[in-house]
């Protein structure tokens, strides 16, 4: 999805090379869809998710994978809040902030026998609990390598920080006494760095569109790595002088991993959805 970003933006760029420069006090840096001072609040609707989790043993050819939705009940579709706020300053400086909650739950009764490394066993029949915690909180400076009346281009770089968790227990009854064991429980809170790329395309003076696509890298403690996609791409629309709407599509993707003892693992997740929110201009 990055790549086509990048492909569309470039195509934009050269239909769009006979337009002249933004002269200098141009009005229109306050007036358009993406204003000087720009953010919105709103909500990523996920319609289709794929989560994987993986277990493998550092010392043996041993391995497994399950599916979060299928076997541990997590939710695959589900609301995510998410807002953002930026500010530019000067012709091509841009100084943005956002954050985003994609945490989830869920509980199933195992249907099968589930082996995994480290003589973790979830048998048929007991009750599996499961969390993931992802906020991400970052603040991003982006550069306008180029910029006329119609379109902005930009790359940027910055921090974010993520509070990363998760959480598998399992439920048995032994006669009336119920025991609660914790077969994987881990989280974590950095700042780490993020970089991104953006593009946003002025139709009227009153409508936009935007694409950004944001890479977050995590690797702390030698122990925690991954990395994590955020795509975006919406139209805006200016319906009052300091109010409006926008709506598109949102696209995650994340690949994290943590080593503990002799296991690895893996969480790998694709999320699809639209994006709703109330935009202001300031």
């Amino acid at each position: 999805m990055t790549l086509r970003l990048l492909v569309v933006s470039l195509l934009v760029v050269v239909a769009s090379s006979g337009v002249p420069q933004a002269a200098a006090g141009d009005k229109s840096d306050d007036a358009g869809p993406f204003a000087r001072g720009f953010g919105y609040v709103g909500a990523f609707w996920v319609t289709q998710s794929s989560t994987e989790l993986s277990v493998f043993s550092t010392d043996l050819p041993l391995g497994a994978r399950l599916n979060v939705q299928k076997d541990l009940g997590v939710r695959d579709s589900f609301t995510v809040p998410r807002m953002t706020v930026g500010w530019r300053f000067g012709k091509r400086h841009v100084l943005t902030g956002g954050y985003y909650d994609l945490s989830r739950d869920g509980a199933k009764r195992v249907e099968r026998n589930i082996s995994l490394p480290g003589d973790i066993e979830l048998t048929a029949g007991i009750e599996v609990r499961t969390n993931f915690t992802l906020r991400v909180s970052k603040l991003q400076y982006t550069y306008l390598f180029h910029r006329d009346e119609k379109v902005t281009l930009g790359i940027s770089a910055g921090a974010y920080v993520g509070r990363l968790g998760a959480e598998l227990t399992a439920t048995t009854f032994v006669g009336p006494i119920q025991e609660t064991e914790t077969a994987f429980n881990e989280s974590v809170t950095a700042p780490l760095p993020v970089f991104g790329f953006r593009l946003t395309y002025r139709l009227s003076p009153k409508w936009g569109v935007l694409a950004s696509s944001d890479l977050f890298l995590l690797n702390y403690d030698d122990r925690y790595k991954g990395i994590l996609n955020d795509t975006q791409l919406y139209a805006a629309h200016r319906t009052f002088k300091h109010v409006g709407f926008a709506g598109g599509l949102n696209f995650q993707t994340f690949n994290v991993e943590f080593e503990d003892d002799n296991l690895l693992w893996q969480l790998d997740a694709r999320l699809v959805g639209f994006l709703a929110a109330v935009t202001f201009y300031f």
